[in-house]
């Protein structure tokens, strides 16, 4: 199993809360399928699926380009297969060094 889980900043207002699910479950409801979010914590948005590069992946995507990740405090992409692969996609985009999504 694969999983994105993004952890919300917690002095965040409702209204910024349900804007970033809102967005998120748009996201992650694309061409390669619909993902929901598994948590029930307002400060958490959890989706996960069997397949790394589809649904889950894209939802990533665009996600990153969304212009919210400010209000992310953690954004963790996790393999249950292999932990080796599992990381910090927020570290990965704001890290100058490169890595899987510079190609």
């Amino acid at each position: 199993m694969y999983k994105s889980i993004i952890t919300l900043k917690k002095d965040l207002s409702q209204d910024k809360i349900q804007q970033i699910h809102e967005l998120c479950d748009k996201a992650y409801d694309n061409r390669c399928g619909k993902l929901t979010n598994q948590s029930n914590d307002p400060f958490v948005l959890h989706y996960e699926s069997k397949d790394p590069c589809g649904a889950l992946m894209l939802g990533q995507l665009n996600i990153a380009d969304l212009g919210i990740l400010s209000h992310f405090t953690k954004w963790d992409f996790l393999d249950e297969e292999d932990g080796a692969e599992s990381g910090n996609v927020l570290e990965l985009y704001y890290s100058k060094k490169p890595h899987l999504f510079a190609i």
